[in-house]
């Protein structure tokens, strides 16, 4: 009886995930075909300092949509970053932060735990974003959570333009927020000019998957109904950007199967 059940279970469960396997292969490609009758770029890739994408949005647009869905931001994104290691990436990243920071697209706060760890290495601390929606819940988590409150500033800045003097601060930081800038390599740009020489900046990205073309299939599939409700565009090319940026990188790694990109750069004259 136990096996007949076991199998008929095991049976069962193949035949629901085959299903949503195939269901998935096919709306994937219908969207692509669909995005490919109507003309609308999909790829979202970039040259330099210009976005050549006809569906990109402006900063404002971007503003707009991330102030909406900021109330509930944390609660939607808590899971996913914990089934998928991202928690453990932030710490990995964070263990770099040192000096004077800045954070551009700090969102919601959501490295505040290794801030918190890192406090003692560090000597005054910018949490800067476009979105003030996004600012408000991330003040509201560190005036609760972190003990060095009197080296944090909150500043509503759009990262295109960084309103700081050259050589600022010996390190910048930005987690996953290349997918929603008009212009991410401009804003890479902008990080290192603030940069103290010496300094480093830390990335943590998402984009385009470097190992399997099915999967960026998929991300093309769907970016732009993803960039409507997130704001974000999940298919950039990461790899590319950066090189156009010029960051001099001494270390990177690629996780989640191919989508996932951590690195750290050094300013060097």
């Amino acid at each position: 009886m136990f096996k007949k059940t076991f199998y008929l279970t095991g049976g069962l469960t193949a035949l629901g995930i085959g299903t949503y396997v195939s269901f998935q292969y096919f709306a994937t490609k219908n969207q692509l075909n669909k995005l490919k009758n109507n003309n609308i770029d999909k790829s979202n890739k970039h040259n330099d300092d210009n976005c050549n994408c006809s569906n990109n949005f402006t900063v404002q647009e971007t503003s707009s949509i991330y102030n909406k869905i900021s109330p509930s931001y944390d609660k939607k994104v808590e899971f996913d970053e914990w089934l998928t290691g991202v928690d453990k990436l932030r710490k990995k990243l964070m263990l770099n932060v040192y000096g004077d920071v800045l954070e551009i697209a700090a969102g919601s706060g959501r490295n505040i735990k290794e801030y918190e760890r890192r406090k003692d290495n560090i000597n005054s601390l910018i949490l800067s974003d476009n979105a003030v929606g996004m600012l408000k819940q991330a003040k509201e988590k560190f005036e609760k959570d972190f003990t060095k409150k009197d080296i944090i500033q909150y500043k509503v800045v759009d990262a295109h333009q960084l309103p700081f003097k050259d050589n600022s601060f010996d390190c910048t930081i930005d987690t996953f927020g290349l997918c929603s800038f008009e212009d991410p390599v401009k804003v890479l740009k902008e990080m290192k000019r603030v940069t103290k020489n010496g300094g480093r900046i830390l990335l943590l990205e998402h984009g385009k998957s470097s190992k399997y073309q099915w999967l960026t299939d998929y991300l093309d599939a769907w970016s732009v109904d993803r960039a409507k409700k997130w704001g974000c565009w999940w298919n950039r090319d990461i790899e590319q950007i950066v090189k156009d940026s010029g960051l001099t990188i001494v270390k990177k790694e690629i996780k989640q199967l191919g989508t996932c990109y951590y690195y750290i750069a050094e300013k060097r004259n």
